[in-house]
């Protein structure tokens, strides 16, 4: 699966991007400018964006505004405390959660059967 990792942490994303891979994935990342990833989305169309809610997660909840139509990638909110993922949820109601332990399932879960 094709996979835009947005995590506002450069050694959180790393290590998570290294799990992705190692699961398979074609991994890219972006750590730092929330626009960057709408653009990285547009050009590369990543099956799945997988947005960090335990750092800046306001940083996730408007990254995710442009991407949250039905259409759009899947978009996947990945750890976060319950207010993080409640407002996750209102900004893009057609997303899935995970946590650092359910992500893998969570993406194998995606892929069309």
């Amino acid at each position: 699966m094709k996979v835009l990792l947005v995590e506002w942490d450069t050694e959180s994303a790393a290590v998570r991007a290294d799990e992705l891979r190692e699961a398979g994935h074609d991994v890219s990342t972006e750590c730092h400018d929330g626009a960057q990833a709408a653009a990285t989305v547009r050009q590369a169309c990543p099956d799945a964006v997988i947005l960090a809610l335990a750092t800046r997660p306001s940083h996730s909840w408007q990254t995710a505004r442009p991407l949250a139509g039905k259409l759009g990638p899947r978009l996947v909110f990945v750890d976060g405390d319950t207010t993080a993922r409640s407002r996750a949820a209102s900004v893009a109601p057609h997303a899935t959660f995970a946590t650092a332990d359910t992500l893998l399932d969570v993406l194998d879960a995606l892929v069309p059967g």
